[in-house]
Order: C-alpha cells, then sequence, then structure tokens
C-alpha cells in the first residue's frame, strides 16, 4: 500500500489531518494550533476593547471576523510556515479588512489607523515568540552533503517553527556519526530519507510520527491561498474597466469580418487540471484544420492584421479575467500550455511537469524577460521555476509592473523555428 500521500497531483498538497500520519506530534500539533487560535483571538479583542471608549463585549464580534480571516488564509497551521512575505501580507491584509469590518460592527465611525499595524505586530510577534519557546524543545538534525537535496531539506527545515526537528548544519558525507550533540544525523544512504525529488515535486517527507513538508510554494498552503485571494481582489478592481475594453474590442473584431471574436482552448494549470482559456480571436476560424493542434510558427502566416494588432498590444490576453475570477488562472504563473504539447515537452525537459506546483499565470517572469512565442522553452522553465522557488507577494507586483513595460518596450529573445513531437531539439 503506498504511503499517505504518495499519489498526490504535483504541486498540490494533501490536508494531513486525513491520513494515517501526523505533521509532528499529534499532541504537538493540537496545542500549538490551538495557541494560534488564541493569539489572533485576543490580539484581535484585546485591541478592540481598548481602543476609544469600546468595552469588550462590543468588541467581540470583530475579534471573530478577524479570527475567521486567518482561519481562512490558514495562518493557524502548525505544520508548515510560508515566507514571512507572505505571512505578513496575509496577517496584514487580515487586519485591513477586519479594521473595515470592525468599524462597521462599533457604529462608532472610523477606528484608529492604528490598529492594524497593532494587529499585523501583535499577530507576527506572538508567532515569533511561540516559535522561540518550541525551539527549546526541538531536537537538532544534522544533514550529510551541501547538494541541491541537502540545501531544500535545510530550507524545509527553516520552515518549520513549531516542528520536533530543526536544522543544526551540515556534515561531510560518509561521516559515519549517528549522534551529534545528542541530535541526529541524515543520511542519504538513509532508506528514510527524503527522495531526490523532495522539496520539487511538493510533497512531504514522512519519518516516524511526524511529517516534514518541502519549503512553500506559491501553490501551497498560506502562499497558495493568499495569492487567489490577492488574484480576486484586483480582478474585481479591474473588472469594469477590462470588461468594458473586452466588449470594445469584441465589437472591433466583429467589424473586422470576425463572425466569432472569441476562442476557447483547452489548456493546464495547477496539478496539471484543464481548464478552458478564453481569448480574443488573432486568427480565422479554420487555423486549424480538424481540430489538430497546430504550433505556431515564428512568422505565423495565419495571423490576421487586426490579430497582429491584439497580440503585439497583449490585448488578446484580456478575456482571461474570467479565468481569474474562475480560479483557472493566477495574474502571474507559468503560461498555460495546451496538454498535447506539454506531453511532448515533458518527455524532453524532465522537470517540466513541477512549473504546475502553481496556478498558471495570465503573465509571468518569463514573459517580462522577453521569452514568448518561439522564444527558447529550456530557458523559459528555468525562469518558471525560478518563480516558484523565489515566490513573494513582492515579486508579483514587479511582474505585473515589468509587463507593463514589457508592452511598451517589447523587450524579445532569440526566435527558434521547430515544431514539437518531430523530432525537433526543443530549444
Amino acid at each position: 500500500m503506498p504511503e499517505h500521500g504518495e499519489n498526490s497531483p504535483p504541486g498540490q498538497q494533501f490536508d494531513p489531518g486525513d491520513g494515517p500520519q501526523a505533521p509532528m506530534n499529534p499532541l504537538r500539533r493540537h496545542v500549538i494550533s490551538l495557541l494560534l487560535v488564541l493569539l489572533d483571538f485576543g490580539v484581535g479583542w484585546g485591541g478592540l476593547a481598548y481602543s476609544g471608549d469600546w468595552h469588550a463585549p462590543k468588541a467581540l464580534p470583530g475579534a471573530l471576523f478577524f479570527l475567521a480571516l486567518t482561519h481562512i488564509l490558514s495562518l493557524h497551521r502548525a505544520e508548515a510556515a510560508p515566507g514571512r512575505a507572505a505571512r505578513l501580507t496575509a496577517i496584514g491584509l487580515s487586519a485591513v479588512l477586519w479594521w473595515i469590518a470592525a468599524g462597521l460592527f462599533s457604529g462608532n465611525g472610523p477606528l484608529p489607523l492604528r490598529l492594524p499595524l497593532f494587529f499585523v505586530l501583535g499577530s507576527e510577534g506572538g508567532r515569533i515568540v511561540l516559535g522561540a519557546l518550541c525551539r527549546l524543545t526541538r531536537k537538532p538534525l544534522w544533514v550529510e552533503g551541501w547538494g541541491p537535496r541537502s540545501r531544500r531539506l535545510a530550507q524545509a527545515l527553516r520552515q518549520q517553527p513549531f516542528g520536533d526537528t530543526r536544522f543544526a548544519g551540515h556534515l561531510p558525507r560518509g561521516d559515519g556519526r549517528q549522534q551529534v550533540d545528542g541530535g541526529e544525523v541524515l543520511s542519504w544512504k538513509d532508506k528514510a530519507s527524503p527522495g531526490p525529488l523532495f522539496g520539487l515535486d511538493g510533497q512531504p517527507w514522512i519519518r516516524g510520527q511526524w511529517m516534514l513538508f518541502p519549503a512553500e510554494g506559491p501553490g501551497d498552503g498560506v502562499s497558495c491561498r493568499l495569492k487567489r485571494v490577492l488574484d480576486l481582489i484586483l480582478a474585481l478592481i479591474l473588472l469594469p474597466v477590462v470588461g468594458l475594453a473586452v466588449l470594445l474590442l469584441a465589437v472591433f473584431l466583429r467589424l473586422c469580418g470576425y463572425r466569432h471574436p472569441f476562442y476557447r482552448q483547452i489548456r493546464l494549470t495547477l496539478g496539471q487540471r484543464p481548464f478552458t482559456i478564453h481569448k480574443l480571436r488573432t486568427m480565422p476560424t479554420d487555423a486549424e484544420p480538424q481540430g489538430q493542434p497546430v504550433w505556431p510558427s515564428a512568422q505565423d502566416p495565419r495571423m490576421t492584421r487586426p490579430g497582429k494588432l491584439l497580440r503585439q498590444l497583449w490585448l488578446d490576453e484580456l478575456p482571461q479575467i474570467w479565468n481569474v475570477l474562475r480560479g483557472d488562472l493566477s495574474w502571474v504563473g507559468p503560461r498555460p500550455e495546451r496538454p498535447e504539447f506539454a506531453q511532448v515537452f515533458t518527455e524532453s525537459l524532465p522537470k517540466y511537469p513541477l512549473r504546475h506546483r502553481t496556478r498558471a499565470g495570465v503573465t509571468g517572469l518569463a514573459q517580462i524577460r522577453g521569452f514568448v512565442g518561439n522564444t527558447s522553452l529550456r530557458k523559459r522553465l528555468a525562469c518558471d521555476l525560478e518563480y516558484i522557488r523565489s515566490w513573494s507577494p513582492w515579486l508579483d507586483v514587479a511582474v505585473l509592473s515589468g509587463t507593463l513595460c514589457q508592452i511598451l518596450a517589447r523587450r524579445r529573445q532569440p526566435v527558434f523555428d521547430f515544431v514539437p513531437g518531430q523530432g525537433d531539439r526543443i530549444p
């Protein structure tokens, strides 16, 4: 029988509470989760109770609302923590939304602006103190070697602030010591050590009665939920403007002779899940005979003059705001590929499926660096994996800003003409 989580699709983490194993000692996990709930509740209620002329009973609905928000964003998980930027952004977002709702609950007008900052500092400070207390009872774990897998394991251990084990340092391979300063030594010869894809495929490492999650990416845990909330907020803000632009462009294409100004294709997103993408038409309706997928060439003759204009300004991508609202796409992420081509690329590029560890995006790091169209797929993949490894909310802001600059500057990498599946080497 496979271990729990062995067959989980890449990029999707399972709920550790559903299986027979626990991420740490079960009692420790429940106690820490309860302490995190009490911490956020106390910060929320306490701040409201001592704000102005408020009394504690009146503050209760606002504190409960704040608690619900932090729960939705998975901030009470004891197993793994996101990067500090993602955690602070999630707490800050919860605090601002709570501040707005609490003002409505109070009926006393706007609350002091210092309250959201108070909640961010209180929640984050409480987590730092709790993590420091947990470190006093954690066993040190030494890792043999300094290779990529050892570094990924060390990074994962550092992101387990409440776990049973802490990263103590690296040791030379083949040292043979089993106990160092009262801790354990992880040897890669040990059958219980993590597999070579640990930290890349999103799956945890089960060791006895606890489970070590790899470092969190934009498709996992708190980061995934935070990214989804931010996508929704931006999509709702842009919806009126983008919706009007799509309507005007559809009328423009209709006047240019397009009977059907929109078209749909099947693409892949988080966990290699297929979805239907929506775009403005830039080619004739018979561009793919018998519905067989055709890889576009560098100077594709099927492109119409209006379609070329839309492609140059990336306006054909605007209808994808609907995919963002549905949860198929994020604003930033690896560009989604068609299943037929993704299968071909996977056969030649073994790491290609790792780009599905996060939602596909309307734009991405590869696009702002000029890897669009028939440019190097290998370098595009390297950009996608770099984005997943180094994700933070600020990186999304930088990519979105870079996209606006790319539309104007049109930075472009060298172009290659190749046809996937016909024996051509993927550039």
